[in-house]
């Protein structure tokens, strides 16, 4: 009976996001976005929120960002927390923090950020702002009225009534119990009970965004409003005298960093500064950023960051130094003047340990584009974030990853191992090898190449046995024959993209324009003038004959060697769309939005519907049952039949033993079973069916003191209740858990 009314009401819930989304008016997607809400829309402009809603089902979109689930084949190892542009952080003390952003993501970390948590939540709107107290107390804010409070320092969260459905975009706590927070519309509310209640407070204004608020103490605070106006309270918010600065350009943030001085911070950079007190504000110049926060270490020091630039000061506000080492940031906090976060857009968490002079990352979030495993520990990622490629190791099976920032190479882009010792980089316009197995890189020879033509980075690697390999870049085929020491060109032609040989004579490349293919190992490329379309991205083979071409949302098959071309319908909105490495008949083709698998050498292909929407950008396999996908921010999955585990967080250790629900719960096929140790133990996790009954023995192994992670798959379990016990060091403890199939 619960099962169906819980379907029943999903149902409900979809149609009712059908009605809302069929109600939306058509809109040309070819206009600009205008970012800024609640004010009027410009003409020629499409809206923020038509960009970004319209067409959607915000519960699938939710979904993609999400961390996916343990499906009973797929697990993710990275991120492990939403994939999403994160617009604000607030932490308590040095270690625990609070960090929100887009599709009602909330993260948090009790240990300096060396393991965030996903906290799950109903919400699917962008939370903008976030601020603590001491106990334990945080409050956040976000689009359409919402303010949420947590007591326990974000474990869990319930929903506080604002009186508007205008959006919130920050607060500011001055102690315990007062507080303001500000919004679209003038809107402006004040708590004087820590946050339980707010009240509404008015100024001159009724219709502009107020988008930042800044009290230095009970009375005097300042007011960043759009059209470049700042409001100022000497009394707590009864009365305000409101300031034009120069022209409209919105101001987004300000900070009153003394009684007497102020700055305040907008679109295009547009800066202002008080040193009376906010009686009058002084234009100083454009910094050519639009400011999201703002946060001082003292009276001096500070930072602001925003979209296309963020900055420093050391004279309190006045000038500003370009930080190239801080990009679109959303949010920044310092909790003690040498410990620093840093949030913004694409899975942006770092962190400063001296006052902000490095920031270093606190989760891994390159786009990556290759990977490839030598056996089930030890891999390769090609990765790529903020302009900068970078190559990483992993000795447990991608768990954990080491940037390999010895490598001598410039843009490492692609990679591929002929065994656990030799392996081969491609980068920027050269090739590296290694015999010892990634030790040590040596650049290899290649010959016939015009440096003149800037061909770009070897993007793909491809050998047909250990003496005889491929590599391409935009412009250039090169071939060895000598296991990688000496490479030869073989074609220039412009735009390669992708290249597969079934055999060391027969092969093909997808270059821009139509597909090239040899019959003589590379000697001589024909164009193949008869493939029904042009600018293809991947090429595969299963045979001379049998074989397969991607290109935008297609894939076309031939089995007479290219001579015809068949549409494959069945295999569509897959974006561009590359070839895995083939393992006994098992083929994917992933590329953006959807994954494609077949198991019978391209017969039959149906979609991986558990990786749908995660952005799959390649899957390289080991075996047929074994592999990895890995994809955009940070995205790296395990596919494996077995239980997985991820632990080891370098959480500090507990005072006592402590166990988790599982998550998610209900689950469908897999779930993640966690637990924290004060000291190291002999853990033992035993699953029973509702009756007390013995299922199975999930593990009985020795782990290290501290946090710790396992993937329960029930792949031959029917739906029902079952109970986990968890025991070891003296102590057990049984939970109950529902599996849905």
């Amino acid at each position: 009976m619960k099962t169906t009314f819980i379907i029943v009401l999903l149902l409900n819930c979809l149609s009712l996001c059908d009605f809302i989304i069929a109600q939306q008016e058509d809109t040309t997607k070819t206009k600009p976005v205008q970012i800024r809400r609640g004010i009027p829309l410009q003409q020629g402009y499409r809206s923020y929120d038509d960009y970004y809603y319209s067409g959607k089902d915000m519960f699938e979109e939710k979904r993609s960002h999400f961390p996916l689930s343990g499906t009973g084949i797929w697990t993710e190892l990275n991120p492990q927390v939403p994939r999403v542009d994160y617009r604000a952080v607030h932490f308590v003390n040095k270690d625990t923090g609070v960090t929100v952003g887009k599709n009602g993501a909330i993260i948090r970390t009790t240990n300096g950020g060396g393991k965030w948590l996903n906290v799950i939540t109903p919400y699917n709107i962008t939370f903008r702002g976030i601020e603590g107290q001491s106990e334990g107390r945080i409050i956040a804010v976000g689009d359409s009225g919402t303010i949420i409070l947590s007591d326990d320092f974000g474990k869990t969260w319930k929903a506080i009534e604002s009186g508007t459905n205008h959006d919130l975009y920050n607060l500011q706590m001055i102690n315990d119990d007062l507080g303001w927070l500000v919004g679209d519309k003038s809107m402006l509310l004040k708590t004087t009970d820590g946050g339980f209640n707010w009240v509404q407070q008015f100024t001159q204004l009724t219709v502009y965004p107020f988008f930042d608020v800044s009290f230095l103490d009970s009375l005097f605070g300042y007011i960043a409003v759009d059209v470049g106006q700042i409001l100022r309270t000497t009394d707590g918010g009864l009365n305000w005298d409101l300031s034009q600065v120069r022209d409209q350009y919105s101001f987004n943030v300000i900070k009153a960093v003394t009684r007497k001085t102020a700055v305040a911070l907008g679109f295009a950079g547009k800066q202002a500064y008080t040193s009376d007190g906010g009686e009058t504000w002084q234009f100083i110049t454009y910094l050519g950023s639009t400011f999201r926060d703002i946060a001082f270490l003292d009276t001096l020091k500070g930072f602001a960051v925003g979209f296309s630039g963020s900055f420093d000061t050391t004279d309190g506000g006045f000038t500003w130094n370009l930080r190239l080492d801080i990009k679109n940031a959303g949010g920044i906090t310092f909790p003690s003047p040498d410990i620093g976060y840093l949030v913004g857009d694409e899975l942006i968490l770092d962190k400063t340990t001296n006052s902000g002079q490095n920031w270093f990352r606190k989760i891994i979030n390159d786009d990556f584009t290759d990977v490839f495993f030598t056996d089930e520990n030890n891999g390769w990622f090609i990765g790529y974030a903020w302009y900068q490629n970078n190559l990483y190791q992993t000795t447990d099976g991608g768990v954990t990853l080491k940037q390999r920032t010895d490598f001598p190479g410039d843009r490492p882009s692609s990679v591929y191992f002929l065994d656990s010792l030799t392996g081969f980089v491609g980068a920027n316009e050269k090739i590296f090898k290694t015999n010892d197995g990634g030790i040590s890189w040596q650049e290899k020879n290649i010959f016939g190449i015009d440096s003149l033509l800037f061909a770009g980075e070897f993007i793909r690697l491809f050998f047909i046995s250990d003496s005889i390999g491929w590599a391409l870049n935009y412009k250039y085929v090169i071939k060895t024959t000598d296991g990688g020491e000496n490479w030869n060109s073989q074609l220039n032609v412009s735009g390669l993209t992708g290249i597969h040989f079934s055999d060391s004579f027969n092969g093909w490349i997808t270059p821009g324009v139509k597909p090239f293919k040899t019959t003589n190992g590379g000697k001589t490329w024909i164009e193949q003038t008869n493939f029904p379309e042009n600018s293809m991205y991947d090429v595969f083979f299963n045979d001379s004959l049998n074989s397969f071409i991607s290109k935008s949302n297609e894939l076309y098959q031939t089995l007479d060697g290219g001579i015809n071309w068949t549409l494959v319908s069945n295999v569509t909105n897959f974006s561009y769309g590359r070839f895995s490495n083939r393992k006994q008949n098992g083929i994917f083709l992933a590329g953006g939005p959807r994954t494609y698998r077949s198991e019978d050498a391209g017969a039959n292909w149906e979609e991986v519907i558990e990786l749908r929407d995660q952005f799959v950008e390649y899957v390289r396999l080991l075996d047929i049952n074994n592999g990895c996908a890995v994809g955009r921010r940070g995205l790296i999955l395990r596919l494996a039949d077995s239980v997985v585990y991820v632990s080891g967080d370098n959480s500090p250790a507990p005072e006592e033993f402590q166990i988790y629900q599982n998550y998610p719960n209900p689950f469908n096929n897999s779930t993640f079973i966690s637990f924290n140790l004060p000291e190291k133990a002999k853990i033992k996790i035993t699953i029973y069916d509702s009756l007390g009954r013995l299922v199975k023995g999930l593990i009985d192994k020795e782990f290290e003191s501290g946090f710790h992670t396992v993937n329960f798959i029930a792949d031959d379990l029917a739906s029902g209740i079952y109970l986990y016990k968890i025991e070891g060091g003296g102590f057990n403890e049984v939970k109950k858990m529902v599996l849905l199939k």
